[in-house]
């Protein structure tokens, strides 16, 4: 039986998983979720916004795939479900994820998740058409996680951003377009530390599953080049192109998200552009603590190599 194709990014959050995620989802047969595995509170408790305007409740797409997963009714208390989640999918399991001690609770929770997440998958696969589901919840324990759902594929794209960028995206302030309500503000020390993990154990991934590390930079930088060579990388995507409106201009559709950044929001022409405003506004002393604090995973993505930053001190900022 042909397995079903799960292209899931990892890496740390502002690293630019969106916009990959969207893009990716417009090549045929592939469809876009974002942050699937917020599903749980943002979808069934908070009943928020899905990207296409409707609620979670009342938007088609969404009905229609809970209806083909698990009929009139969820075949699991919500509270039990969110428990259930929380003990497996966090960047905090991730050793027993990848190695094979593990706690009989631990494997009792995995294996309900588990069970739910084939239903989940295979259902947005059915009401969607598609044969590739392109998923960024970004937490390298949900991929593993995933591995093991009988009837999946799943491949990984390890997407980074440099720390220094990362720390100033979570320090501005920053508004959902839709709500208008402001996005959560993380002081450096807490981001660094989750930059960190975070990549440090997308890289791990590299040992159990087909994997691509890119960085955020790349892609903006030259994204027809950079997203052609990425697709070519990636089994589900083999022999596939972008239609890209231009060099830097590629048309995004209306899709169903029901977590992410507020710019799954955004549809139609969207230009690609490289986001380098903290190198101008970064405050010096939060600089420098990323940079040492962070220091052997940026040399070990070519961030600390004096031809980066000769190729973007000069760098004009983009717009939002």
């Amino acid at each position: 039986m042909t397995k079903l194709k799960v292209v899931y990014v990892a890496g740390a959050g502002r690293s630019g998983s969106t916009v990959l995620d969207r893009v990716l989802g417009t090549l045929p047969g592939t469809v876009s979720t974002n942050e699937l595995n917020r599903i749980w509170i943002d979808g069934f408790v908070d009943n928020k916004q899905c990207a296409c305007g409707a609620t979670f409740r009342e938007c088609v797409f969404w009905r229609a795939v809970v209806a083909e997963a698990f009929g009139d009714s969820a075949p699991f208390d919500l509270t039990e479900m969110q428990k259930i989640w929380t003990a497996v999918d966090r960047s905090r399991h991730f050793l027993q994820l990848l190695f094979p001690l593990k706690s009989a609770a631990f494997k009792k929770s995995l294996t309900k998740h588990r069970e739910v997440l084939q239903r989940l998958y295979f259902a947005i696969a059915k009401v969607s058409g598609a044969e590739v589901i392109v998923d960024s919840s970004k937490i390298p324990s949900g991929a593993l996680i995933l591995q093991g759902v009988p009837g999946l594929e799943v491949h990984v794209i390890h997407l980074v951003r440099d720390a220094r960028a990362c720390v100033y995206a979570w320090q501005k302030k920053k508004q959902n377009a839709k709500s208008g309500v402001g996005l959560r503000q993380y002081k450096p020390l807490r981001t660094i530390m989750f930059w960190a993990m975070r990549n440090a154990f997308a890289g791990l991934l590299a040992r159990r599953l087909p994997y691509v590390r890119v960085r955020y930079e790349d892609l903006m930088k030259n994204p027809r080049q950079e997203l052609q060579r990425l697709l070519d990388g990636l089994a589900p995507f083999a022999g596939k192109r972008l239609n890209f409106a231009a060099d830097h201009a590629i048309t995004l559709p209306e899709y169903h998200s029901i977590s992410g950044n507020p710019d799954r929001f955004s549809n139609g022409v969207t230009t690609l552009r490289l986001d380098l405003e903290w190198m101008a506004k970064m405050n010096d002393k939060t600089r420098r603590l990323a940079t040492v604090l962070t220091y052997p995973l940026l040399a070990q993505y070519g961030y600390t190599n004096g031809l980066y930053h000769q190729l973007h001190e000069n760098a004009s900022t983009p717009a939002k």
